[in-house]
């Protein structure tokens, strides 16, 4: 008996260990984060890098095919390089041309530290902040995703609920009789 019960702990500890370690993040040496969602064209938005583990970090932005590089500017760059001071190093950019454009922040020796892909969009489409809910002219709110009325399912347990009632008293009735 005892081994079965040593068996059962052994196998449970086993099972929540186990997902835990698989699921942990070795490889994270910091982050990359904007001041803005949403760009507009022509306007600066600041990047900042935080990372512990690097003195000197790179920002580097990718931008569609077709458009130039003088289309993007770190600090009048398409490329830059700062220095981490307290943990964190900041790029003012400034992209100059509508697209998607992916921001990948590396360490000195080209590791990657964090990468983001944001969309410019133009100057006349600003106004949209990109957040639809609650927006009447498109419709508004959130979707519906859930059921518009509970009152079925209330009523559908209550009397699930009422049936194992009434099984749990016919079963201990019987019992008192034998």
């Amino acid at each position: 008996m005892k081994r079965r019960a040593l068996a059962t702990t052994a196998a449970t500890a086993g099972l929540v260990l186990v997902p835990t370690a698989a699921l942990a993040d070795y490889a994270s040496s910091g982050s990359l984060q904007l001041s803005t969602t949403n760009p507009v064209v022509g306007e600066p938005f600041t990047a900042t890098v935080e990372t512990d583990e690097f003195d000197e970090v790179t920002l580097d932005i990718q931008g569609p095919d077709e458009v130039a590089d003088e289309a993007i500017e770190i600090a009048g760059q398409a490329s830059a390089s700062s220095a981490v001071e307290d943990g964190s190093a900041t790029f003012d950019v400034t992209i100059n041309e509508a697209g998607s454009y992916t921001l990948t922040a590396q360490g000195p020796d080209g590791e990657e530290i964090d990468s983001v892909t944001v969309e410019v969009v133009p100057a006349g489409d600003s106004e949209d902040d990109g957040d639809d809910a609650g927006d009447e002219e498109d419709g508004g709110g959130l979707p519906d995703t859930g059921a518009g009325n509970s009152t079925p399912l209330i009523i559908g347990s209550a009397t699930l609920l009422a049936a194992g009632a009434a099984v749990l008293v016919f079963a201990r009735s019987q019992q008192k009789r034998v």
